[in-house]
């Protein structure tokens, strides 16, 4: 059972188990290049596995309260300025920017990025609300 494997995953560390499928249907691997720093980082124990293109929705429900700062956001996921201008440019409200900042973090368009996880994105925003961070790890069921 997927819900299992994760859970134990999380619990035991990344390991070299077969793949797992991303909430998106994308088979990959667990993201091992994370830190497992589980002392006093609540945020520590969000799930690893890898996001994809299909999870959009999700992601992005959980970002637009932060779409003021999504350029900013979109720096520190590891999008290159030149998509981030190009975003700036072609939509006009913060939340359609947020949406397609997001799109193109899931897509990895930028091959250098990291790989798309819910614990690399609650990390990014815990520099801007900590305790909304802290509540929507909480919820979140992968």
């Amino acid at each position: 059972d997927l819900e299992i494997y994760i859970n134990r995953s999380l619990e035991t560390g990344p390991t070299s188990h077969p793949p797992i499928e991303s909430t998106g249907g994308v088979r990959t691997h667990e993201a091992s290049s994370l830190s497992h720093d589980t002392q006093n980082n609540p945020l520590s124990n969000v799930c690893h596995c890898v996001l994809g293109i299909d999870d959009l929705k999700e992601v992005f429900d959980v970002c637009k309260v932060f779409s003021t700062d999504w350029k900013f956001i979109g720096l520190k996921l590891g999008i290159k300025k030149t998509t981030l201008d190009n975003i700036k440019k072609d939509c006009d409200d913060v939340k359609e920017r947020m949406l397609e900042m997001l799109a193109s973090w899931l897509k990895r368009e930028n091959e250098k990025q990291p790989v798309p996880t819910w614990n690399i994105l609650l990390k990014t925003l815990s520099e801007y609300d900590r305790m909304k961070c802290t509540q929507i790890a909480s919820e979140i069921d992968c």
